[in-house]
């Protein structure tokens, strides 16, 4: 893969900021990544869900503030951007050639993955032979597909639905997890927004409303867990303060605090 263009800036707090752009010869479009860099040994990497365009786009400032010994690194998924619709095996693909650019031109010692919704499934693929060294994994409010025939998007169960998958599902894949993974946790979102399998209008998205339904099915979000070997098993949260959708519902500036506090906790 060729490189792009690397436009680089600094944060006050000492983080250099390098955008960069990944050509692929399997596909047109591109992949683009930012990482924000300390010449830390460790390295966080955020998995959007499907089709989002920043799930974690203000995410990397606020941990940089509090002066985690990380550097981060956000990407999108190719075709995103341009409204393109793509399956999860597309965004599995994508992650590898990411952390394969990332092995063979950065000098990690260990990374960090935190995904959100169908980047969880992303993350349940690779890690049972990661292409980097993973000592951690945060999934949040993850989201299940069934893995064939094409791993196809906008199949998740939803929490209406009823979570008895009949064939094999992404989740599986962490029961196989790398033994170098030192722990997985966890973060289910509960807050009820749903109903008749539509969300709530959206000037009421936040709010916890009785006889509605979460936008997952949290039990599904729990097998990402409870699949995890015991001995690689580290917290399972449960909060109803933050949609599932935490960068479009409600007030995102308190979605952001929320996460930004339970991840500050759960990170080594």
């Amino acid at each position: 893969m060729d490189k792009g263009k690397i436009p680089v800036y600094s944060l006050e707090v000492g983080h250099e900021v390098i955008t960069q752009i990944l050509k692929s010869e399997t596909s047109q479009d591109l992949l683009e990544y930012t990482l924000y860099r300390a010449k830390n040994s460790h390295v966080v990497i955020f998995f959007n869900g499907d089709g989002a365009r920043g799930d974690f786009q203000n995410i990397p400032e606020q941990l940089i503030s509090l002066r985690l010994n990380y550097d981060y690194v956000t990407f999108y998924y190719r075709g995103v951007r341009e409204g393109k619709e793509r399956s999860i095996n597309d965004y599995i693909i994508d992650a590898q050639e990411l952390l394969e650019h990332f092995r063979a031109d950065r000098d990690y010692t260990s990374y960090v993955f935190i995904a959100t919704s169908a980047g969880a499934s992303v993350v349940a693929n690779i890690v049972p032979e990661p292409i980097v060294p993973v000592s951690q994994v945060i999934l949040i409010d993850p989201a299940d597909y069934y893995v064939s025939p094409i791993g196809s998007t906008g199949l998740t169960w939803d929490g209406e639905s009823e979570y008895l998958p009949e064939n094999p599902v992404f989740s599986d894949s962490m029961k196989s997890i790398d033994s170098s993974v030192e722990k997985v946790d966890v973060i289910g979102f509960s807050l009820k927004n749903t109903l008749n399998h539509q969300y709530a209008p959206h000037e009421k998205r936040h709010i916890d409303q009785e006889g509605y339904y979460s936008r997952l099915n949290q039990q599904m979000v729990r097998a990402f867990y409870d699949k995890v070997p015991d001995v690689q098993k580290g917290k399972f949260r449960s909060v109803n303060e933050i949609p599932h959708a935490f960068m479009r519902d409600g007030n995102i500036r308190k979605n952001i605090r929320s996460l930004v506090r339970l991840l500050t906790n759960l990170l080594r």
